[in-house]
């Protein structure tokens, strides 16, 4: 069964940020200048914060909370990259739901909402990419909210949700296409 979607398009440029609803947030954008071929980007829209020990399995699902910051998310996927829960050095990566970020996490100690609300449950946060991980692109430069393809979460209480080709990607009169996947949806189906 395949539970992602899939969003095919085309946008011209405005050489401002362009907010495309989808009704919903990709995990991924791929945006391609149609014009004259000077762009192709690959924006990966998870939230990401890196957590350097913890005792404490997390697993999707889980809200975290920073200690410090106030700061709260529902984590996706959790990558475990060094350590164990079980020996208090686990080590690795949470892909938070771009959504349900509140606040800006930073190098603090953080626990997991759902088992212990005092903040004895801890997990060691490091500081986030919260932007979502750097686009691929075609031309090397730094990555900028006006250089990337983020998430767009939209108005509260509406369903305006879907992604933002930032400025310098929205070259004025150029024709744009994309291509937006969330879930498995860029899985091949297998016979």
């Amino acid at each position: 069964m395949n539970t992602g979607q899939v969003a095919v398009g085309f946008l011209r440029g405005t050489g401002a940020e362009i907010n495309v609803e989808l009704g919903w947030i990709p995990d991924s954008v791929f945006l391609v200048n149609l014009t004259d071929g000077d762009r192709f980007d690959i924006g990966f829209l998870k939230k990401v914060i890196a957590f350097t020990s913890g005792s404490t399995e997390v697993k999707a699902g889980d809200k975290i909370h920073g200690n410090t910051s106030d700061a709260t998310a529902i984590v996706d996927q959790v990558i475990l990259d060094s350590g164990s829960w079980a020996g208090g050095d686990a080590a690795g990566f949470l892909l938070l739901q771009p959504a349900s970020l509140s606040g800006t996490f930073q190098a603090e100690t953080g626990y997991r909402e759902d088992v212990d609300s005092d903040g004895d449950d801890i997990i060691t946060l490091a500081a986030a990419n919260q932007d979502g991980i750097s686009s691929i692109a075609a031309v090397a430069a730094t990555t900028t909210a006006a250089t990337n393809v983020r998430e767009y979460v939209g108005a509260r209480g509406s369903n305006a949700k879907g992604f933002t080709v930032g400025a310098t990607l929205s070259e004025a009169g150029d024709l744009l296409g994309y291509w937006a996947f969330r879930g498995d949806a860029y899985v091949a189906n297998s016979a």
